[in-house]
């Protein structure tokens, strides 16, 4: 197996959404079936070199090699086009698929590549969206118990439902994913879904999916640990928001503090130019600011700390894309002011959004405010 496909599988699923350009020809549309695959005789999950060869079969190593030599050229915007192409052709594999268990194969590849490309290829942005109509066919066609699930080691189940933008019609199909046949995929479905009820403060759904976590027949899973870490964050709804300081990214303009900023419903966004997810997130950041800013219909307060290289990156970023007319701080990586700010704040992988009432308690976090639930939060927040 080859360096890069075996550290391709390895990967963790990230949280974000992509689907081809407008300036790409669009996709055919995707006839799907319901008609089931033959159950019997199938293995719960795919082997890591099974896992390879479907990821191999649809071009992921030259992908990622492009993408690597790319990336270390500078050249993001014809990496960009190349993704863009890539994935264009891919969608138009999957709809001319006349073979059903080939075409799951292509499309779960399809979902999975979508889903880590931002983290590996360290860009993204508006021109590189996920497909929602092969993650609607998946939905559609591909059976919860099906091994395809176990593709990924965290749940993917979960990113491909948000692929949707319609989460909720998909709650049975979740439900029967608990019941896979392979425990870690069973164990990260109910994981992740526990961390997003936790994430939005329903103590309740999340007891409940952590009760489930405890059975026997996931004790050689991780998952049940990975929860209770998450549950020990600092920063979880209901709790206290921990001190903080966030230099701002102009000179000249001074840096906001936990207690500067009570009184206001702060939104606390952190963030980077070069995450893929990341940039997906300012449109709905612009749109929370358009609705809530102005004081008579909330005064909603968005603080945005990019973790970047330099100063510039970010500032070459919104003269080009977003403006982002809020607050902006700014901390590099590799500071101890950033690591404590990174730590105060559990931060494991960017986007992080943090939401907090004026009386500095936590109200809701990532992953629970992603997929479209920021608005709903702040409908919420605001009518109280």
């Amino acid at each position: 197996m080859s360096q890069t496909r075996s550290w391709m599988v390895l990967l963790l699923g990230a949280i974000g959404c992509t689907r081809p350009a407008d300036t790409v020809s669009p996709t055919p549309a995707i006839e799907t079936t319901t008609e089931p695959l033959p159950a019997e005789d199938i293995p719960p999950r795919l082997t890591q070199a099974e896992t390879a060869e479907l990821l191999a079969a649809v071009g992921s190593d030259e992908l990622f090699a492009s993408m690597s030599k790319l990336t270390e050229a500078g050249q993001a915007e014809v990496a960009k086009q190349e993704l863009r192409e890539f994935f264009s052709a891919l969608s138009k594999r999957v709809a001319a698929q006349a073979d059903v268990q080939k075409r799951h194969e292509l499309a779960m590849a399809h979902l999975f590549l979508l889903n880590n490309v931002g983290r590996v290829a360290n860009f993204g942005g508006p021109e590189v969206m996920a497909d929602a109509q092969v993650a609607e066919m998946v939905l559609t066609e591909v059976p919860p118990h099906s091994p395809l699930w176990s593709i990924a080691p965290y749940a993917l189940v979960h990113v491909v439902i948000g692929m949707t933008g319609k989460p909720s019609e998909y709650d049975g199909y979740l439900a029967q994913v608990f019941e896979h046949p392979d425990s870690s995929t069973a164990g990260a479905a109910l994981f992740s879904s526990a961390m997003h009820h936790a994430s939005l403060g329903d103590e309740e759904s999340m007891q409940a999916l952590q009760k489930r976590l405890a059975e026997p027949r996931f004790a050689d899973t991780p998952w049940l640990t990975e929860l209770e870490q998450f549950l020990a964050s600092p920063v979880l709804p209901g709790r206290r928001v921990p001190d903080f300081s966030i230099p701002a990214l102009q000179e000249g303009t001074q840096p906001v503090t936990a207690a500067s900023l009570k009184g206001s419903v702060v939104l606390l966004d952190l963030w980077a130019t070069w995450c893929g997810p990341c940039v997906l997130d300012r449109s709905e950041l612009h749109e929370a600011h358009d609705q809530y800013a102005d004081p008579a219909k909330g005064g909603l307060k968005i603080v945005s700390v990019a973790f970047d290289a330099t100063p510039d990156d970010v500032v070459r970023y919104q003269a080009e894309k977003w403006s982002m007319p809020w607050f902006n701080g700014f901390a590099e990586p590799s500071t101890p002011e950033a690591k404590a700010l990174a730590q105060a704040f559990a931060m494991t992988s960017l986007p992080k959004w943090v939401l907090i009432d004026g009386d500095g308690t936590v109200l809701a976090v990532s992953p629970g405010l992603h997929a479209g639930n920021l608005h709903a939060q702040l409908e919420t927040t605001f009518s109280r």
